[in-house]
Order: structure tokens, then C-alpha cells, then sequence
């Protein structure tokens, strides 16, 4: 019965924690590639190209394990009426997330997926993900973004022509 009960909850926490990250995504595209032509972190992909799997994954896992925590707490920051707190910690957190740990992520990739364990476990995830894209659910609620996405650029354009 707990099951029962569950099953539909956690879909739903895990949909809104994936479109957290789907909807912030496009958002952060110019900044990672400014981010990513940016001498500094040039130098920073070439040292982290240059460690061990498990440097790496150190890498990867402490901005990680600083910035993910935020979501629940934006979340009940939010909940205890603290909605611009909340929305600011969850769009910086995101942000930051996006802009450092997926691109440190992309670049040291192929020595987590040494890890035995990291692989299971990513692969575990990218199942279940894929599986979650696969329910009617994720695609009403991709097609509603895209649908907004393109009523707002029209919108952007109109009143850019009254202009």
C-alpha cells in the first residue's frame, strides 16, 4: 500500500527536479560558453584532464554535494513564505550548478565511467531517466514547455516590432 502511494509522489518529485534542470539549461547556455572560452577554465579542463578517476570524481562530487541541497531548502523557503529567498537560492544554486558542475561532469566523463560503481550507477539513472521521458506525463509536460517557449517568443517579437 505504501508502495502504492509513493510511486506517484516520488514520479512527481523527480519530474519537477528534472525539469528544474531542463528549464534552467537554455537559460545558461551563453554563460557555459563564455564559461568554457574562458582562459581559466581552459586551464582548469586541462588539469582535470590530467587526473585520476577518483580526483575527478572528487572534483565533480564537492560543488555537487554543496550546490544540490539547495533545491529542497529553496523549495521550503518557498513553502515558508520566503518565495524570493527561495527562488533566488534555487535560480543561483541551478545556475552555479550548471555553469561549473556539468561542464567539469562533461569533461571528466570518460574517467568516471572508470569507476565501476559510478558507471552502474549512472547507467542506473540514465535508465530510469530515459524511462521517465517515456511516460505521457514527461511528454504533456515537455510539449506545454515547448508551447510556452514559442507563445513567448512571439510575444518578444511583437513587442519588439512595436518598438
Amino acid at each position: 500500500m505504501a508502495r502504492l502511494i509513493a510511486t506517484p509522489i516520488a514520479l512527481v518529485i523527480a519530474v519537477l527536479y528534472f525539469l528544474i534542470d531542463a528549464v534552467f539549461l537554455p537559460l545558461t547556455r551563453p554563460l557555459i560558453r563564455y564559461v568554457e572560452q574562458h582562459p581559466i577554465f581552459a586551464e582548469v579542463a586541462s588539469w582535470l584532464r590530467r587526473q585520476g578517476p577518483y580526483t575527478t570524481l572528487f572534483v565533480v562530487l564537492v560543488p555537487l554535494a554543496i550546490l544540490e541541497p539547495a533545491k529542497p531548502i529553496g523549495f521550503y523557503l518557498i513553502a515558508t513564505s520566503h518565495a524570493v529567498r527561495g527562488i533566488a537560492l534555487l535560480v543561483l544554486a541551478e545556475f552555479i550548478k550548471l555553469v561549473l558542475v556539468e561542464r567539469l561532469f562533461v569533461i571528466g566523463k570518460p574517467k568516471l565511467m572508470t569507476i565501476r560503481l559510478f558507471a552502474l550507477g549512472y547507467n542506473f539513472v540514465m535508465r530510469w531517466l530515459a524511462y521517465l521521458k517515456s511516460l505521457w506525463a514527461w511528454k504533456l509536460v515537455t510539449r506545454l514547455a515547448e508551447m510556452g517557449k514559442r507563445a513567448t517568443r512571439y510575444g518578444v517579437s511583437r513587442l519588439r516590432r512595436k518598438d
